[in-house]
């Protein structure tokens, strides 16, 4: 159905009518530079409406006379942009405007309020939640187009957005900060993208406003990344804190957002023991960096660093690299932060005569935020330049094109584009980059040893009067019972309280006497200590052992300053002693002892042949071939497991296979990541592995090929207790003659990667046979039997194409779902318990699906297509129904079946 649009035929009258605007407009250039935001926004708002300004650059009263009318007449204004609607009843508003006043008063935006909102699109109504959006004044100050944040309900999308942020587009650099993002997603990075609307708020037309995606598993699915923890690394105190205090000399040091690191969606969350623990793991390891405690290495993916780094130093401007701009993802398969970049404003050209005057040399990196103070004193990082500096150049060409797409609403003041400002740039930092960066990383690496040896501890000063804080301290709390509170200001803090809090509401009975304890915790007040160990502020320690914290039960810390009282309250309960194998276990042969199956020669490791007991993990070192001889038998005990971080060579004969199984009823898989060259195997056996877990590690897959090309021949998978017995994930693979059996849940599970499949077998499957994500796969002669859910399941904008598929007693034979594409040449069905075919969408983040099937035997009337989607079969199109998809999965074969279930014995 199409979306309505803005009427294109405006008459002379109103030309005439916009052209006054626009002269008014140009009479005032200077005024967006001399008003920072309330005088501008008032005086220019209505021009800017019916004008389309980007508001970036100032109007010429010549220029837009001369621009008018060939962009009336060829269409080009007013834009074509989809309208979104945006009720909010009064008293909703109310609040929100509320939120501002306080704004405007503090002269910065803390802790606004959610309230309701419906949103009409596309002749679709949306519930949502809605919140005044932005730190600072140019978001809010003006009469109305104030910044919101928006979060629809019910996991529903907005070209593909679930959460998002409304905007004018000044606020956004507009198009500098959406060409800087663009590159960085051409490079491979996580940026956020957008969406350009007319936005009518309450019935009142605000202008096009700029939709920028806002971060959430949504965000990561369509970057075609897995559901992992996005990590924040500052709080907005720091900045309420000097904006509300501006007037007041000698401001006391405070320490808001060192300690601090959040979770986005924490309430989502909170009783997610998967995301808590990866989430605990990356708060810990960060401190661990900054106090100089760990490596770099042990906390950020390098290449992703140093693609997000050098972009910037050919921007000439760190803004997007400020932990207040910065997003960071914790990859599940690596346990490596990679950034998320936002916020970008306009590029500069490199001064040559003076480096350290360009960002981020001046002020000899002092700004520049920990992470990268420390990438830039890593020798991996070096290695990283130049190859990066050759993938930017090769994408640059595009940033053109993109430009055109962000201007093409504005076809009067969107600034131009200079490629030959980047290129120069690029220039530079290849002939002379890397001596300049070395000094800089030099220079903050005796900064750091003079200030980890010279700022210890500080002696506590006064409370300064009329001086607001917004919090007094921070806290975390851990499961083991640890309350730790940090101090965040320079005077001492009494705490007086604390206390669990249940909420009855939220829980499914009352709360009893184990659950809340009602009553204060401390027996008297504690008074805190003021000053920082190495970067990080005092805190205290406590043993509370007050159980797990949620939503419905959760601490409450008083404090107290003078007379002024401060709760913090603590929701999340954080994982203690996480183990990453990928760094924390003993690697095979680095001690120099091996066992007696294990040989070693140059980078290569061969085991076997021989049947052997592995009582404990084998983790290979990094870049090493794996190589599993002829004859070779692993029986494994329940917590052991294969990890190898190069090649996997296992090829074994007919008659001499390779088996790797478990002493017991199961083991716990084998992991293949980042290897360079393909590995390969021949006539192996896996049998009853288990989720491949250790610590904080916890994949998805029995057996688990990363970014690690593979082929596979005569491979049986059998007795797999995990949720995919095959997860083969961002690579290319080649599977023949291969055999998936005895599979408790999904059979082989491929995400993000490209390849072949044929001549296998599927029996005796407890979910999906063959399941696919974003993937690119062809297929010849498949069979499935046996198998409970779908036989072939083609997902989240899958193309998937397959000849001959034999399918009986299945759950559904063929789906194709989400924006996917499945086509099988020919199709034989017995003994299907729901459908031979079926399309429909689940996901709104994806678009229609399809389904052709060129040749089957089966009954069209067993074939079945929700409406919106496309279903062909032997040539006849398959009329669509309105299908009740949630309800597929909520009972029958398509029944979601959690983790915990999976775990069942």
């Amino acid at each position: 159905m199409r979306v309505k649009k803005s009427q294109a035929g405006i008459g002379f009258f109103l030309g005439v009518f916009i052209l006054l605007f626009a002269i008014v407009a140009a009479l005032m250039p200077s005024l967006y530079g001399r008003t920072r935001y309330g005088l501008a926004n008032t005086l220019l708002d209505y021009p800017s409406k019916l004008f389309d300004l980007s508001e970036r650059s100032s109007l010429s009263p010549i220029k837009v006379a001369r621009d008018l009318v060939p962009a009336l007449l060829e269409g080009r204004f007013p834009a074509d942009l989809d309208e979104l609607r945006l009720d909010i009843k009064f008293k909703h508003l109310q609040k929100i405007q509320e939120d501002r006043g306080e704004a405007i008063d503090a002269g910065v935006l803390r802790e606004p309020v959610s309230v309701p909102g419906r949103i009409e699109y596309g002749y679709r109504r949306y519930r949502a939640k809605v919140r005044l959006k932005g730190r600072l004044g140019d978001h809010w100050m003006g009469p109305d187009r104030w910044s919101l944040r928006v979060r629809l309900r019910g996991g529903e999308t907005i070209k593909g957005f679930n959460q998002f942020s409304l905007q004018r587009p000044r606020v956004r650099q507009l198009p500098f900060d959406q060409l800087f993002q663009f590159w960085g997603r051409q490079l491979g990075g996580l940026t956020p993208d957008f969406e350009f609307f007319r936005l009518y708020v309450n019935g009142d037309y605000w202008g096009i406003a700029l939709a920028e995606e806002h971060m959430s598993k949504h965000f990561l699915e369509a970057n075609r990344r897995k559901e992992s923890a996005l990590i924040k690394l500052e709080s907005v105190d720091r900045w309420y804190y000097e904006t509300v205090n501006r007037g007041i000399s000698n401001l006391p040091e405070a320490y808001y957002g060192l300690p601090d690191v959040g979770l986005y969606s924490e309430g989502s969350y909170l009783d997610d023991a998967r995301m808590r623990s990866l989430f605990s793991y990356a708060a810990e390891q960060y401190r661990r960096v900054i106090q100089g405690e760990a490596p770099i290495t042990s906390l950020i993916d390098i290449p992703a660093f140093a693609k997000s780094f050098m972009t910037a130093l050919a921007w000439n401007h760190q803004h997007s690299l400020a932990d207040s701009n910065s997003r960071y993802y914790l990859n599940p398969y690596t346990l490596l932060l990679e950034p998320v970049t936002t916020d970008q404003t306009q590029y500069l050209p490199i001064n040559r005569g003076d480096v350290f005057s360009n960002a981020p040399f001046s002020d000899n990196g002092s700004h520049l935020p920990p992470l990268y103070r420390r990438l830039i004193q890593e020798s991996a990082f070096y290695e990283e330049i130049l190859p990066t500096l050759d993938e930017m150049k090769k994408v640059l060409p595009s940033l053109k094109d993109e430009h055109r797409r962000v201007c093409e609403p504005f076809p009067f003041d969107c600034p131009d584009y200079q490629e030959e400002v980047l290129r120069d740039n690029i220039e530079w930092l290849e002939e002379s980059g890397q001596s300049s960066i070395r000094k800089l990383g030099h220079l903050l690496l005796e900064g750091d040893v003079s200030q980890s040896l010279g700022n210890r501890l500080l002696a506590p000063i006064p409370p300064v009067a009329k001086v607001e804080y917004p919090e007094h301290i921070y806290a975390t709390y851990r499961e083991d019972g640890t309350l730790r509170i940090y101090n965040l200001l320079r005077h001492e803090v009494e705490v007086q309280d604390i206390r669990v809090v249940c909420e009855p509401d939220a829980l499914a009975h009352t709360p009893g006497e184990d659950e809340c304890r009602g009553g204060p915790l401390l027996r008297q007040s504690l008074v805190l200590a003021s000053g920082k160990i190495g970067r990080l502020p005092l805190f205290q320690e406590m043993n509370l052992a007050v159980g797990h914290l949620n939503d419905s039960r959760h601490l409450v810390i008083t404090t107290a300053l003078g007379g002024e009282l401060r709760e913090t309250i603590v929701r999340l309960s954080l994982v203690t002693d996480l183990m990453n194998p990928l760094i924390d276990r003993p690697v095979l042969g680095a001690s120099g002892e091996l066992p007696p199956y294990a040989t070693v020669a140059g980078n290569s490791i061969r085991i076997g042949p021989g049947d052997w007991r592995v009582e404990s993990p084998l983790v290979f070192p990094k870049g090493h071939e794996v190589v599993l001889v002829p004859g070779t038998t692993l029986r494994f005990s329940r917590d052991a497991y294969l990890l190898v971080r190069g090649s996997l060579r296992a090829e074994g004969t007919e008659s001499s296979p390779i088996v790797l199984t478990a002493q017991d009823d199961s083991w716990k898989g084998l992991y293949v990541l980042q290897a360079e060259k393909i590995s390969r195997l021949r006539h192996v056996r896996f049998e009853r592995a288990d989720f491949f877990e250790d610590g904080v590690l916890q994949l998805t897959g029995a057996v688990t090929f990363y970014q690690s090309n593979v082929q596979m021949e005569n491979v049986i998978f059998e007795g797999s207790v995990a949720e995919d017995a095959l997860n083969i994930v961002e690579s290319e693979f080649e599977i023949r003659n291969s055999t998936f059996e005895d599979i408790r849940s999904d059979a082989f599970d491929s995400d993000y990667a490209k390849g072949m499949i044929s001549d296998s077998v599927f029996r005796q499957i407890g979910g999906d046979g063959l399941d696919t994500s974003g993937s690119e796969v062809v297929g010849e002669r498949l069979t499935f039997e046996r198998v409970v859910d779908k036989a072939v399941s083609a997902g989240e904008a899958s193309e998937v194409r397959l000849g001959s598929v034999f399918a009986r007693d299945v759950g559904a034979a063929l789906v194709s779902k989400d924006g996917s594409n499945l086509s099988v040449k020919e199709l034989s069905v017995s003994g299907a318990q729901i459908a031979a075919g079926m399309v429909y969408r689940k996901k709104s983040l994806y678009g229609s699906a399809r389904l052709l099937i060129l040749s089957s035997d089966n009954d069209l009337g067993s074939f079945y297509n929700q409406v919106g989607n496309e279903l062909i079969v032997n040539g006849k199109s398959i009329e669509g129904i309105e299908l009740d998809v949630e309800a597929l999965y909520r009972e029958g074969p398509m029944k979601k079946v959690r983790r915990e279930e999976v775990e069942v014995r």
